[in-house]
């Protein structure tokens, strides 16, 4: 569960945890709302993920290993990791492995 665009300071709309026991589940990730950085992603043209650095930048990269740890295709999490250490960037990687054509055809 990740919740986005998360309000700094004390004006929320509901608490953290009165909005976990509604969904009866705890939130995994809270992404911030980051208004510089949507401003700078939105000047350059790019994905927040890309423009991020610091802090969200290891943000988007624990998300990224969230999803990478469930995936049921074999390879994908050998090939992130075999990107992340070769110096490509997060999106650059991701990117790589959405435009690789699938190797089996559904039986």
């Amino acid at each position: 569960m990740v919740a986005n665009g998360v309000a700094n300071g004390g004006a929320l709309e509901i608490s953290r945890k009165d909005f976990e026991q509604s969904i009866e589940r705890p939130v995994d990730l809270v992404f911030p709302y980051d208004l510089k950085l949507a401003a700078q992603a939105a000047k350059l043209g790019k994905p927040m993920a890309e423009v991020a650095s610091g802090k969200m930048s290891a943000m988007f990269n624990s998300l990224s290993n969230m999803v990478l740890s469930h995936a049921t295709e074999e390879g994908v999490v050998e090939e992130a990791k075999a990107a992340s250490s070769s110096g490509k960037g997060l999106v650059d990687s991701l990117m790589s492995m959405l435009s690789k054509p699938k190797e089996k055809a559904a039986a």
